[in-house]
Parts: structure tokens; C-alpha cells; sequence
């Protein structure tokens, strides 16, 4: 297949789709507390997630270019291993894994609430965290009747440019210029 235009701009909205993270999960690694725990863990965290999808590629390469039109990729690749307990258990995981991230965002936000709170002098009050979790979850379930597949094309693909505006360029720039100007003197 060739290569047509515009693929550096969606290989960078592709990649900073989970920039969106970053605010709400900063607030659950407060236990890493040292540079050396910071870059062990991105270390670790790096391979972790790119092998999997390395090998994924690796699979889906198998199946071009019928793959390049599949809505899913991976069914296509369970449909050939014609495993319906393979494509069963993927939906589970896949569901599972939504729940875990929509739950590791709202703890995420709660957090964040709590902190800014605490950071003012007061406290995050008991009947609020529930209330965050009830307001995100509305809020999820009413994005959800727009599709999947038009969700990702249009929310994302806007959020992700503004996400790298607001807070990826100042992380690389103003974060990477105050981490070097606190860097103790080699």
C-alpha cells in the first residue's frame, strides 16, 4: 500500500491520543518520588506496552491488506483462528479494559479534586467523590450513542490537538527547562 499524505500528522494524533491521561493519572502515581522510580517505571512501562503491539503488528502484516479496512482489526485475526472462545474472551478483556481505564479516570479526577482542595485547606467531601463518579459516567454513556468509531474520528481527534496544546507543549518546554535548571550541577 502506499504511502498517501498527511501520515506524519496522524502517526502525532495517533500517538497523542493518551496525552488526555496524563492530568487525571498524575494524581495516582504519587507514590513514585524519586527521578530514579520515575524513569525505572517509564522504563518498564515502555516495553511493556510496545511489544504486545509490536507482535500485534507483526500478525495483522500477516493479513494485508484485507486488515486495512476491518472497523476491529483483531476480530479478523480471531475470525481466522476460527476460535469463537478467542474472540469471547477478547470482547471480555476488551470491556474489562475499558472498565479499568474509566475507572482509573474517575479516581484520576476524584483525586485531583481532593488534592486542589487540600492544597486550599480543605477537604474533599464524602458525598462528592460519588457524585464526580455519577456526573462522569452520565456524561460517558451520553458520548457513547455517538459510536465508537465516530467518537474516535471526531472527540478525539479534536482533543488530542487540544490536550497537546495545553498541556504537552508546556510540559516539553517549560517542564524540561525547570527539571534541567533544578538539575544539581554534574
Amino acid at each position: 500500500m502506499p504511502v498517501g499524505s498527511g501520515w506524519a500528522i496522524g502517526g502525532v494524533r495517533y500517538a497523542a491520543y493518551n496525552v488526555a491521561m496524563i492530568p487525571a493519572l498524575l494524581f495516582g502515581v504519587r507514590h513514585v518520588t524519586t527521578r530514579k522510580e520515575a524513569l525505572v517505571a517509564g522504563g518498564l512501562a515502555g516495553p511493556i506496552a510496545i511489544i504486545p503491539g509490536f507482535f500485534m503488528l507483526l500478525v495483522m502484516a500477516g493479513h494485508y491488506p484485507q486488515i486495512v479496512d476491518e472497523t476491529v482489526p483483531v476480530n479478523l485475526m480471531l475470525e481466522q483462528l476460527g476460535s469463537r472462545a478467542f474472540q469471547i474472551t477478547f470482547q471480555v478483556v476488551l470491556f474489562g479494559t475499558l472498565i479499568e481505564t474509566g475507572t482509573g479516570m474517575i479516581h484520576g479526577v476524584n483525586e485531583r479534586l481532593a488534592m486542589t482542595l487540600q492544597e486550599r485547606g480543605r477537604e474533599l467531601s464524602p458525598m462528592v467523590r460519588p457524585a464526580v463518579a455519577v456526573t462522569l459516567l452520565v456524561v460517558g454513556a451520553l458520548l457513547a450513542q455517538f459510536g465508537l468509531i465516530d467518537l474516535v474520528a471526531r472527540g478525539y481527534g479534536t482533543l488530542t490537538w487540544v490536550f497537546l496544546v495545553v498541556v504537552l507543549t508546556p510540559l516539553l518546554t517549560l517542564g524540561v527547562w525547570k527539571l534541567v535548571r533544578a538539575a544539581p550541577d554534574r
